[in-house]
Order: structure tokens, then C-alpha cells, then sequence
């Protein structure tokens, strides 16, 4: 799929349980939805576009999701920017790292994000 490829890592250890009354002002369509794995709250997309949200239950503190929106980078990144505000009034710590093709380098939108929470590329596919 084309379109702007994104990645987030969210520290929440219980998953997304709280976000649910700020998901109704993101401009991103998406729900919330209890895990059948873990009883964790993760997020469903729910658009009629060829947006890949892709989003799983995780055994660690930090929940990833990753995807690709089907739109301009400049609108990209003001979803993003909406998505990024409702984790910040649900409290949860987050980072949203967003590809610019013009630039070829990608974007970072972070609040109250410590690196010390990013897992290494290596250590996801080792624990999957």
C-alpha cells in the first residue's frame, strides 16, 4: 500500500483502558476494542479508506501499532498530531514516528516519551 507509513509506541502497561472519551475528537477513526488475549484495550481503525492501522495486545509495557495512512504527509501528519492529543489527555506517555518522503528521514511526535521505553527492532521480533 502506498501513502505515509507510520509507527507508535505507547506506554501502557494495561493497555488503552481510559482513552475511549478522547477517541471521539482524533481525526482518525478509530475504536476501541478488549483483547480476547489479555483483556487489554487496543484500538481498532474503523475508516472506509485504504488506511492499515495495525495494532495488538502486548505482553510489555509499551504497546506498538504501525501502519500506513492513505493520504498526503501533510495530512498525515494533522491525524497524527489529533491521535498524539488523545493519548495526551488519556495520560499515556507516546511516541508516533511518521515517514516524510520529501525528506526521506521520519518525524517524531512525542509527549513525556523517555527512550528508555523504545524496545530495539530485535527484541519485538525475538518476543514474538
Amino acid at each position: 500500500m502506498t501513502g505515509c507509513h507510520f509507527h507508535i509506541e505507547i506506554f501502557a502497561p494495561h493497555g488503552l483502558r481510559g482513552i475511549e472519551p478522547y477517541l471521539s475528537d482524533c481525526l482518525i477513526p478509530l475504536e476501541s476494542h478488549e483483547s480476547g488475549f489479555n483483556g487489554q484495550v487496543i484500538l481498532r481503525y474503523v475508516g472506509l479508506d485504504d488506511t492499515d492501522f495495525a495494532m495488538g495486545p502486548s505482553t510489555h509495557d509499551v504497546m506498538d501499532a504501525s501502519g500506513s495512512l492513505a493520504t498526503t504527509w501533510v495530512e498525515a501528519s494533522r491525524l497524527m498530531e489529533s491521535f498524539s492529543s488523545a493519548l495526551y489527555r488519556a495520560q499515556f506517555p507516546h511516541r508516533i514516528g511518521l515517514d516524510d518522503p520529501a525528506t526521506d528521514r521520519v518525524i517524531w511526535i512525542e509527549w513525556e516519551w523517555d527512550a528508555s521505553l523504545s524496545r530495539s527492532a530485535a527484541d519485538r521480533v525475538a518476543a514474538r
